[in-house]
């Protein structure tokens, strides 16, 4: 592997540097907010979201991101607008990496641990349990626990 072969824009390496600082920030919610919304990531109003300990959001895409009001990621939550393939996987069996929005909506809680991956809308009010892979949209006001998460129950 070459590294100085790799295609790094200066703005790809100024948001991962910008979204790993804001993890290591969570003792200071409002500088981490503020990181993540200079690297693109798009918030009803940051003011109103809470984000813990090691939350991961997106490096690569972070523009893709909604987050709206009243929301809770939790320690060691991963929001994610990408994948990435090998070349190997690429070239054999004919694998495409893939972008996609993430909108988590109104009043969303998220738990520990849990993964969001790309393309996928979580809507509101829905509460996704701890260590949670959520793979596909999540109805309003429900409940989904497990990898892949999977309804559980209707919050209303």
């Amino acid at each position: 592997m070459n590294f100085f072969n790799q295609d790094l824009s200066l703005r790809k390496i100024a948001v991962a540097v910008l979204g790993n600082l804001a993890m290591t920030f969570w003792f200071m919610p409002w500088f981490a907010k503020l990181l993540h919304k200079f690297r693109g990531v798009n918030f009803v109003d940051c003011n109103d979201v809470f984000i813990g300990r090691n939350v991961l959001i997106d490096n690569s895409f972070p523009e893709l991101i909604f987050i709206g009001k009243d929301v809770w990621l939790t320690a060691n939550t991963v929001v994610l607008a990408h994948s990435s393939i090998s070349r190997l996987q690429k070239t054999t069996c004919q694998l495409d990496e893939m972008s996609g929005p993430v909108v988590i909506s109104d009043g969303v809680f998220i738990g520990s641990g849990s993964i969001i991956c790309p393309s996928v809308t979580i809507g509101k009010g829905a509460y996704i349990a701890a260590g949670s892979v959520v793979t596909s949209n999540v109805e309003p006001f429900s409940m989904v626990a497990g990898v892949p998460a999977k309804f559980v129950k209707s919050l209303v």
